[in-house]
Order: structure tokens, then sequence, then C-alpha cells
């Protein structure tokens, strides 16, 4: 019982955390589009922008399901 006492307020901190980083992953996104718009003007023959962003934005992506499937887990 004392253990559950000890870790209750850790525990009801864990939604705000988790809501803290589902917005960060949001702005992170909103952030890198605007990325994505200004390095497309690069010439292609020096990097190929497009693929650099497309990686970036399957990592965030599958930030942000992790985090989607963890706070889902947290509510059962």
């Amino acid at each position: 019982m004392a253990t559950i006492a000890l870790y209750s307020n850790q525990i009801a901190q864990m939604s705000g955390m988790l809501g803290e980083t589902k917005k960060t992953v949001s702005d992170y996104k909103s952030e890198l589009f605007s990325l994505k718009t200004k390095a497309l003007a690069i010439k292609q023959s020096i990097c190929n922008m497009e693929d650099v962003i497309s990686s970036i934005q399957a990592s965030t992506s599958v930030q942000q399901a992790f985090f989607m499937d963890y706070q889902r887990r947290l509510r059962c």
C-alpha cells in the first residue's frame, strides 16, 4: 500500500506529460512542413531534400503513433 502512495503523484503527472509530448510532436510536424517548403527551393543536384524530409516525417509519424498507443494503454 505504501508503494502505491509513493508513486501516486508520479502517475497523476503522466497525463500532463503525455499531453505536452503530444503537443511537442504536433508542433514539430508543423515546423517540419515549413522547413520542407523552404528546403525544396534548394537545388536537387546538391541534396535531394525530398528524401531527407520524407525520412524525418516517417520518424515523426512513428513517434506520434508510439505516444498515441502509450496514451491509449494508460487509459485501459
